[in-house]
């Protein structure tokens, strides 16, 4: 199988994107002035690139209401917010390159204030934080102070017929695209497991032996103040990597 490797500007030894000043050897020899300085000038700065300039675009599932939902659908997969890539029934093939887990603040819906993020759980616990809600007589009293959080880094397999340049990364005759997606409060409860558990076990702490399967629908929850329905992510275990699409994949890992 043919592949084209792409390092990538996340991992810890990639060099910074540089302008080259190759040219200038090549015209050495001014032909309009004496001074060759002005004939051939330098750049006086270099475009320079560190892991902190860049944000990873983000992939998303639309909920029932919100503006992805009024510009695509409920349960619709999308990414960069602007491009639909599955009607949350057809799979989104995955693989996972880096993740991390958060702990975010619990602020009330429509505020102002930016949430602060932990973590551990120690830190919550420490300064006396909470991950459960407590109820009396169906009514909420007390709600959580933290919401357990799951950060994906994803290499997505791009499941559309034409090209994107949301998906640059070419291996074989597919490409691939490179996202962040965030599993938080409902997300988190009905598919953090799964890839927790992928990790720890059959894959054995390697998130590139395998790939994952991504479909969305609505879910039904029972709580204590009635019957709630959300659009909840459901994740199946997709096919195992060979060891050259590792050694691609390895190339394009970003920091966490």
């Amino acid at each position: 199988m043919n592949s084209v490797k792409a390092t990538s500007p996340f991992a810890d030894n990639a060099e910074d994107n540089k302008n080259s000043d190759d040219q200038s050897h090549e015209t050495a020899v001014a032909t309009a002035t004496e001074d060759s300085s002005l004939a051939n000038p330098v750049p006086s700065n270099t475009f320079a690139v560190s892991a902190s300039d860049l944000r990873l675009p983000v992939l998303r599932i639309a909920a029932k209401i919100g503006s992805l939902c009024d510009d695509f659908g409920p349960e619709s997969i999308v990414v960069d917010g602007d491009l639909k890539i599955s009607d949350g029934k057809t799979p989104i093939e995955l693989t996972v390159l880096n993740a991390r887990k958060e702990y975010v603040e619990n602020i009330p819906f429509g505020s102002d204030k930016t949430p602060k993020v932990f973590y551990s759980e120690e830190e919550v616990l420490a300064l006396g934080g909470t991950f459960e809600r407590t109820f009396e007589n169906g009514q909420e009293v007390e709600p959580n102070s933290h919401w357990k959080t799951l950060v994906l880094y994803c290499l997505v397999k791009n499941p559309l017929e034409e090209d994107s340049s949301h998906f640059p990364f070419q291996f074989g005759d597919d490409s691939y695209g490179i996202f962040q997606y965030t599993l938080m409060k409902s997300a988190y409860t009905r598919a953090a497991h799964k890839f927790i558990t992928a990790y720890s076990l059959p894959f054995q702490q390697d998130w590139l032996t395998g790939s994952f399967h991504l479909t969305a629908f609505t879910a039904e929850f029972n709580t204590p103040s009635g019957t709630r329905k959300v659009v909840v992510p459901e994740v199946r275990y997709g096919p195992k990597h060979g060891d050259e699409f590792k050694e691609w994949a390895r190339t394009l890992i970003p920091a966490a």
